[in-house]
């Protein structure tokens, strides 16, 4: 992604294309280059050689109240805009983020990263695609 400057809303069509049409040694030597990572871009686990996936104990960023700090583990890659909207506002696989109360009735959680900034408000929509861990 980065070295070949795809924004990440582009990479998963782009996988999508080449896992059928590339061959398996093809496959291994980019898993190699990229140091064989478990995830992809967005939090997906990738498996390994051997077939074993690692998930981790992530819960939804609908679930959580405000004051709590999270890293992100994954993002839903089903909506290239909310993914765009999502690096606009420099919120990625690995983000941490720090929810913080929002407007009553709104509906909303805001949101920090751990590299501060304006708070961002995130309606159900962006919050039900995003998967967090609590960070100690």
């Amino acid at each position: 992604m980065k070295v070949l400057e795809y924004r990440w809303d582009q990479v998963h069509d782009e996988a999508e294309t080449l896992e059928h049409a590339v061959s398996d040694f093809m496959i291994d030597r980019i898993a190699e280059y990229l140091g064989h990572p478990d995830r992809d871009p967005h939090g997906d686990p990738i498996p390994g050689a051997d077939g074993t996936v690692s998930r981790p104990d992530a819960v939804l960023l609908t679930g959580l109240g405000s004051g709590r700090r999270v890293r992100v583990e994954r993002i839903s890659d089903e909506d290239s805009q909310l993914l765009q909207f999502f690096a606009d506002h420099g919120i990625g696989y690995e983000t941490v983020l720090e929810t913080r109360p929002a407007a009553p009735y709104s509906d909303t959680i805001e949101v920090v990263t751990e590299e501060g900034g304006t708070p961002l408000p995130l309606g159900r929509s962006a919050t039900d695609a995003v998967w967090v861990t609590p960070v100690s």
